[in-house]
């Protein structure tokens, strides 16, 4: 884990899901890569990674397979639509199982 100020991804990240779910895979993994090189440089000057936006249980893992040192991860409102079909507690669940993996 770098020390430092926390560096956010959230403006940028919101492109990620959509193409995701698009099935748009090559656009998909330049994003991915774009966000690794984004985070190796923040890493290189100290600043730590934080995640949000768009992150939710059909990416949530490749995203931080692929980007170095995520800190933390800002995924409230995904957590909260995927309650309202599956309830919280179970929500909660499957994204602890999920980062548990990592």
């Amino acid at each position: 884990a770098a020390s430092g100020t926390a560096a956010s991804d959230s403006a940028a990240s919101g492109t990620l899901a959509p193409k995701q779910a698009d099935s748009q895979l090559a656009d998909a993994e330049q994003i991915l890569s774009d966000f690794a090189r984004a985070a190796e440089h923040a890493l290189a000057l100290g600043l730590g990674i934080n995640a949000g936006h768009d992150l939710n249980q059909q990416n949530l893992a490749e995203f931080c397979r692929r980007v170095p040192a995520v800190l933390e991860v800002s995924i409230g409102h995904a957590i909260m639509v995927d309650a309202l079909w599956q309830g919280l507690a179970e929500t909660i669940m499957q994204y602890r199982k999920i980062l548990d993996t990592l």
